[in-house]
């Protein structure tokens, strides 16, 4: 079998979830068929990180691309210039003759079996593919998500632009969910949303995964550190970052004077950095070469999201290392996970607080929880699994339209 994979990036290095699913899915589909993986990428994007890939067997097809800068006079021009688009602007941006055109070369029946469109934001290019079966990965129902930067936005103009990016994210998730022969979702709780607000028909759930060979504990937990991981220039971190450290880390500052919190991922904005950098007790890291040492010595593993979709990888990667986790009921979304058996979730500002202060004082709770969580994604959770589901939906969906 023939997969076409196209994505908006290129998944090393795996510094977000999206990029960590995808390259796991990838390299374990690439024992199973041939891949051909069709991206943008930086101008200066290492050649290590293509020929990594491409020693698992993946064909790489790099499109270069100058890497969006998210901030500044010239994104919001870009934003509000794309207001009058029929596109939501998370799609347009991604727009581009260079990938259209190799869409339409490799999309065809001699050179590939099936087309994948990795994330809502590449659904555009199935419009190019030729007779091929299309399928969509939804690693987020991206509708709720701009729904919920609604919900929690103050500003009163960001909240109408939330609303009106909002109505233009459904009209094309509606339109991709009803043209895809087969949508994967990441969650089950996902997949009926899609049904629900939607019409989506049906759905396959890919199962999410951890790389338990690569995340396993370790030594050097500081008492009463706290650690938050995420990329920071994804709007539900930051959001998640400035609730928790505004409303939520001074109250257990005030408990446990002592206690420091350690914000690890790509990208920081300079508001984040500014703020944080004359508190002795909070470290702000930017990118990372790796995380296992942040978690490993942090007593508590938060998660403070009030805006997502789709499936928290690093909770898995968290429990893997032994860690106890403490989240809200967003961050855990669709998980199998049992609130206070696999981990702690609280929600809103005070309840999230005497989580972590209680958990801070009860070593033998935190053992506890640690050691529930460890058990199941080690035993239950390996990214083997979830690529074995993918493939037999993919083989499945070939051979009904060969045979048809």
């Amino acid at each position: 079998m023939r997969v076409l994979w196209i994505k908006s990036d290129f998944p090393l290095p795996a510094d977000t979830g999206g990029k960590i699913r995808t390259k796991h899915l990838l390299v374990e589909l690439a024992r199973r068929a041939d891949v051909t993986f069709l991206c943008y990428v930086p101008p200066d994007h290492p050649k290590r990180y293509i020929d990594e890939l491409e020693a698992t067997g993946v064909r790489v097809e790099a499109i270069p691309r100058g890497e969006e800068i998210k901030s500044g006079p010239g994104f919001y021009f870009r934003v509000l210039r794309n207001l009058t688009s029929q596109r939501p602007y998370i799609v347009k941006k991604y727009m581009s003759p260079e990938m259209t055109a190799l869409v339409r070369e490799l999309g065809t029946p001699d050179r590939h079996d099936v087309a994948l469109c990795d994330f809502l934001e590449m659904a555009w290019c199935a419009e190019h593919v030729q007779g091929l079966p299309t399928v969509l990965f939804e690693h987020n129902v991206e509708t709720m998500i701009w729904r919920r930067y609604h919900q929690v936005e103050s500003n009163f103009l960001k909240r109408l632009y939330f609303d009106y990016e909002q109505g233009r994210v459904a009209r094309t998730e509606r339109a991709a969910c009803a043209e895809f022969d087969v949508v994967l979702t990441v969650s089950r709780d996902d997949g009926e949303l899609l049904k629900q607000d939607f019409g989506l028909k049906t759905y396959t759930m890919l199962p999410t995964g951890v790389d338990v060979e690569y995340f396993q504990p370790q030594t050097g937990e500081i008492a009463g550190r706290l650690v938050f991981c995420g990329s920071m220039d994804w709007m539900p971190n930051i959001d998640g970052f400035w609730w928790f450290y505004r409303s939520i880390y001074p109250r257990i500052r005030k408990a446990f004077p002592a206690v420091s919190f350690a914000v690890v991922g790509r990208r920081p904005g300079p508001e984040i950095v500014a703020t944080t950098h004359a508190d002795r007790d909070t470290l702000v890291t930017g990118t990372v070469d790796d995380v296992r040492p942040y978690v490993a010595a942090a007593q508590l593993y938060l998660v403070p999201l009030r805006v997502g979709g789709g499936t928290r990888i690093k909770i898995y990667e968290a429990m893997a290392m032994k860690k106890c986790v403490i989240s809200t009921s967003i961050g855990a979304e669709g998980l199998p996970l049992v609130n206070g058996e696999h981990l702690v979730i609280a929600d809103g500002e005070e309840a999230f607080a005497d989580a972590v202060k209680e958990l801070l004082l009860d070593a033998n709770k935190r053992s506890r929880i640690a050691e529930a969580g460890y058990r199941l994604v080690t035993e239950h959770y390996s990214w083997s699994r979830a690529a074995s589901v993918l493939y037999d939906a993919l083989k499945a969906l070939v051979a009904s339209r060969t045979s048809s």
